[in-house]
């Protein structure tokens, strides 16, 4: 996973986010194995010291030398059999677009574009855009290792939303860029690798162009899926907001567009949380959609064949007192065990199984045994024979049943009226088990 930081920035932006990422991947992925983060720091960007030795940026004259100069520092990086997937905020969304669309010798399933611009829609606008950055450029100029003021000026723009309201968070972070940048070579860095210097992509976005996502430009293979595309933006951002707004009408399949609240448009810094949430959820699924690529084309996407369910009651080791109404203790634990047989290779064999327990516990959950058994049974008369693909996950958690039932498919579960919290908790133990 490639992490491209935007103007002004380095690759030590994205410690807190990457941080998170992982954690949120250790903790509620059930894919074993965890992408390898790779944060750089761009052409015409200060590197932090190192060592205590102060640094200076690589300066290249053109966007082909840059992209190459990237792809040098990845290659050494990353096995020769490595999949990238680049995410980009902001500036570095658009140079990961433009990987991605581009090609390369390693593949790339997938992008993830933080606040980026997919570029100037006609010739107008990008004669206009290159014109206002060679304006910011020759002011960059003139302020040359002395910016703070430019900050200042730079952050009162409307699309930081509340962050221009958030004392300590913006001081700090004008200190840094202060200290870290160069007005010169940031000029230079506007020249080759503003909006206006890069194409545009809204065609690919919008699904009138396809992606030249095979190595090195070529073609993918016969079958293989398109670039998948994830578009993240802050509400307070009221331009780039419009941007995702346009990708959401414009309705392609392979582009998935979501909101933060709460967020201008800086959603590294301002929602850390939220965007590695979002971020995890999406690596997840285009990091097993290889693998599920393969298992689909050797007929091995999982599907439940059919579901036993029995009654189990336990003893508990000790009475637990549940609520404090007076109720007898808990003695005993009654539920119903389901496991439901799984058929791989679409035969009549069984390959696998998968286990869950429905026991609603009284005094905790507001539904009875006996009314989740009949809902479970319902949903699970609507389960045999559906396909559950892992690549096509829900997004984030704001799907009506959620990421991991979103594998079944929202309608077909969605479809037994809203889920009792026992019946939730079964399903979603039965699908991680058959995924």
């Amino acid at each position: 996973v490639l992490l491209l930081h935007g103007f002004m920035g380095s690759h030590l932006d994205f410690d807190n986010l990457a941080t998170r990422l992982i954690a949120t991947l250790k903790s509620s992925s059930p894919h074993p194995s965890l992408p390898h983060l790779l944060a750089i720091t761009l052409p015409f960007h200060v590197p932090p010291p190192a060592n205590s030795v102060p640094q200076q940026p690589v300066v290249l004259e053109s966007l082909e030398a840059t992209v190459a100069a990237i792809w040098r520092t990845v290659y050494h990086a990353a096995p020769a059999t490595a999949t990238v997937i680049p995410i980009g905020y902001s500036l570095g969304g658009r140079i990961a677009l433009h990987l991605a669309a581009q090609g390369a010798a390693l593949p790339i399933p997938a992008v993830a574009l933080l606040s980026a611009s997919p570029g100037c829609r006609d010739e107008h606008e990008r004669t206009e855009r290159e014109a206002a950055d060679e304006r910011l450029a020759t002011r960059l100029e003139a302020a040359g290792g002395e910016l703070e003021f430019f900050l200042r000026e730079w952050y009162r723009a409307p699309l930081w939303g509340s962050l221009r309201n958030d004392g300590d968070t913006l001081e700090e972070l004008i200190s840094r860029r202060a200290g870290q940048n160069d007005g010169q070579h940031l000029a230079q860095s506007l020249r080759v690798l503003g909006n206006a210097a890069l194409p545009s992509y809204w065609n690919l976005l919008i699904g009138k162009d396809t992606f030249r996502y095979g190595v090195d430009g070529t073609s993918p293979p016969v079958g293989s899926k398109p670039c998948k595309v994830l578009y993240v933006y802050g509400k307070e951002d009221t331009k780039y907001a419009s941007f995702g707004e346009d990708l959401r009408r414009a309705g392609s399949r392979n582009v998935e567009v979501v909101e933060i609240s709460a967020s201008g448009h800086n959603v590294v810094l301002q929602q850390p949380n939220r965007t590695a949430a979002i971020l995890a959820s999406f690596l997840w699924r285009m990091t097993v959609s290889r693998l599920c690529r393969s298992r689909r084309e050797l007929r091995e996407i999982p599907a439940f064949t059919r579901f036993d369910v029995a009654p189990f009651e336990v003893p508990l080791v000790k009475p637990i007192k549940v609520d404090a109404s007076g109720a007898p203790a808990l003695t005993k634990r009654k539920g119903v065990l389901v496991r439901g047989a799984l058929n791989r290779a679409r035969s009549q064999t069984c390959t696998q199984r998968a286990v869950a327990e429905l026991s609603p516990l009284p005094g905790f959950h507001s539904e009875g045994l006996h009314e989740a058994s009949v809902q479970l049974g319902e949903v699970l008369k609507r389960l045999v024979g559906v396909e559950m693909d892992p690549a096509e996950v829900a997004v984030d958690n704001e799907s009506p049943v959620g990421p991991i039932l979103s594998l079944f498919g929202e309608d077909l579960v969605s479809g037994a009226a809203v889920l009792l919290p026992s019946v939730h908790y079964a399903l979603e133990i039965l699908a991680v088990h058959a995924v």
